[in-house]
């Protein structure tokens, strides 16, 4: 309970096919989550997650924290290793 946040984008041939992954990421995953399927709330998602680095950097009142995000692109079949060589890093 890191209370961090994923955000994975699929893409595939068909909506239903991109759908079919993300649900199937999420039931692997097996906690919360959020799937916004429309092609115009992608825009949004995407500028909270680019604005993100400077509020999570500087917490007025707190300690600062590293200045970043992990930012990756991974290829699907190798997303089950990264992450899990990710998971031993943090």
């Amino acid at each position: 309970d890191g209370g961090g946040w994923l955000l994975v984008e699929f893409g595939a041939d068909t909506d239903d096919a991109a759908a079919a992954a993300a649900q199937a990421c999420s039931d692997a995953l097996g906690n919360d989550s959020a799937r916004l399927l429309e092609v115009d709330e992608a825009p949004a998602v995407w500028a909270v997650r680019e604005s993100g680095l400077g509020a999570a950097a500087r917490v007025p009142g707190q300690a600062d924290t590293h200045p970043g995000w992990e930012d990756a692109a991974v290829d699907p079949a190798r997303l089950g290793d990264y992450l899990r060589e990710f998971r031993a890093l943090t």
